[in-house]
């Protein structure tokens, strides 16, 4: 007995087989038919403001131009496919005109005198049909013309004169980037809505035939004439890694900008169970109305996980063993016999360097001085080397030590210090403490952190946000676009904040996060 149920919704290009209701009988593949294409693709919704990025300057402009698409219908609006106009420089471009046609553009600049310009388009053409298209634009030199192809169909064949502007540049270098899905010529960026799959550039003019041969070639990115070729597999990027390859060897990565790849994609907490541990702001309350109910609560409910809370309001995880609240702590959580796929910790900077086995120090200081609580100590004690040369030290392991931080018992000595050192303009120094000081190289502060981050990521500076609360968050919130700090945080880092958030206790990133990065 066999059971096969053809439904084309549970098919796609990638996968054609229709499996067997019956254990362990044979399937049927779907041949011939319309199927849905499989997301190799990446969808493009102006009113997500989604776009891809070329990281860098094309070296050179491509004679053809060549993609797979499948445009919304008819939106009546002008859209941008590729682009990178700046008035005044070399540019080049294709996009859909407010009536659903295709338009191909091109400026030449001499000297800053407009010496080539070009504006092609198709005429009483589909263009915005919602199927899958094979487009191509031609720069045909030999024959001093240009032409537009869909599926393997010449559309346009539209002959220059070469007298004035209308001629192809040869020679045309660009001083600014291109962007797939929009060029940020204006507010409203003229963005994209639709599905593009692949992205292709050549040096070479190809002829009707060559384009027909396009439609069913897979670069390889050894091809002599290619440029440029960039698959958009939504399944292959991820919000944390957003880059698209580019085939062609030592060839330019494409940046995937505002698209969630992770929106259908099941968490690797699905379903776990797991133990929260850490601070106040570690709070796993399950319960949404209830005052509690912060960022773990909600990663808990959101992926259906079966937790234990043992997150302390004003506890650390430095006070694990502590006797208070026993059935809170960590390591007797982790003595019930119980067993958890994930332990995820929440914790400051004396959480995390607590349970960091260092070394052995003696009891030869007063650790109260430095504000260190009597439950503390012997933690503290078991897991720091004490070293009677701090000089000799540094001089000896200068190449492993990232940073310095020391705590002061007299606040006095602390502020004097500080200055000094920040006076000699030989380190980059804050504190993230009432008590302390951090000494880092210069050009290592959290401000330049963010400032290579961005330039990374090709995110404008402007528009990355930076949350903080101390000191040391000083230079990333003046070098942030939107600098943001919690209630609870130094008042000398709210004086320089473009925001004050809630308080941690009150999930105030969160808060920020929602009102000014999700809307």
């Amino acid at each position: 007995m066999n059971n096969w149920v053809l439904d084309i919704n549970d098919l796609d290009t990638e996968n054609n087989v229709v499996l067997n209701k019956v254990e362990n009988q044979p399937g049927l593949t779907a041949v011939n038919f319309d199927l849905p294409k499989a997301k190799t693709f990446l969808e493009f919704d102006s009113t997500k403001r989604n776009y891809v990025e070329i990281t860098e300057n094309l070296e050179k402009a491509p004679k053809t131009i060549e993609f797979w698409a499948k445009f919304d219908e008819n939106p009546n609006k002008r859209q941008l496919i590729f682009s990178n106009y700046v008035y005044g420089k070399n540019g080049m471009g294709v996009e859909i005109t407010a009536d659903n046609q295709l338009r191909y553009v091109e400026f030449g600049y001499t000297n800053g005198t407009l010496t080539g310009s070009l504006d092609v388009r198709t005429t009483g053409e589909d263009i915005c049909n919602e199927k899958w298209t094979h487009f191509a634009v031609v720069r045909d030199f030999e024959n001093s013309a240009v032409k537009i192809y869909k599926n393997g169909t010449e559309l346009v064949n539209q002959k220059l004169t070469n007298q004035g502007t209308n001629k192809l540049t040869e020679d045309l270098s660009f001083s600014n980037k291109h962007y797939i899905g929009t060029d940020f010529r204006s507010s409203s960026s003229f963005y994209l809505d639709g599905q593009i799959d692949t992205f292709t550039l050549w040096d070479s003019s190809k002829t009707s035939e060559e384009v027909k041969e396009l439609m069913d070639l897979e670069v390889s990115g050894n091809e002599a004439d290619l440029l440029h070729s960039w698959d958009f597999d939504f399944n292959s990027l991820s919000n944390i890694n957003p880059v698209i390859k580019d085939k062609k060897v030592d060839g330019i990565e494409a940046l995937a900008v505002n698209f969630n790849f992770d929106e259908n994609k099941d968490s690797i907490l699905k379903g776990k169970s797991v133990l929260f541990a850490g601070d106040s702001i570690t709070n796993a309350v399950k319960d949404p109305e209830k005052p509690y109910y912060g960022w773990a609560g909600r990663i808990g409910t959101a992926n259906d996980m079966d937790w234990k809370n043992a997150g302390i309001s004003s506890a650390t995880i430095s006070t694990a063993l502590a006797s208070s609240y026993p059935e809170n702590r960590v390591v007797n959580q982790l003595n019930q016999n119980r067993s958890y796929d994930y332990v995820i910790l929440h914790g400051g900077m004396n959480d995390s360097i607590a349970m960091t086995e260092i070394g052995q120090m003696s009891d030869s200081y007063n650790l109260e001085d430095f504000d260190i609580k009597s439950q503390q100590k012997d933690l503290i004690l078991r897991t720091r080397q004490e070293i009677n040369d701090l000089e000799a030290y540094v001089e000896e392991n200068s190449d492993g030590i990232e940073k310095i931080s020391a705590f002061f018992g007299d606040l006095e000595e602390r502020k004097r210090v500080m200055k000094e050192l920040s006076d000699l303009g030989i380190a980059s120094v804050s504190s993230a403490l009432f008590n302390n000081i951090e000494i880092t190289q210069m050009g290592c502060d959290k401000g330049d952190g963010i400032t290579q981050l961005a330039k990374h990521l090709s995110i404008p500076i402007e528009e990355t946000m930076a949350c903080g609360d101390a000191a040391n968050d000083t230079f990333m919130i003046q070098a942030a676009g939107f600098g943001v700090v919690m209630e609870n945080g130094m008042d000398e880092l709210k004086n320089i904040a473009d925001f004050v958030t809630k308080s941690n206790e009150e999930d105030g990133v969160a808060y920020a996060i929602e009102r000014f990065a999700l809307n």
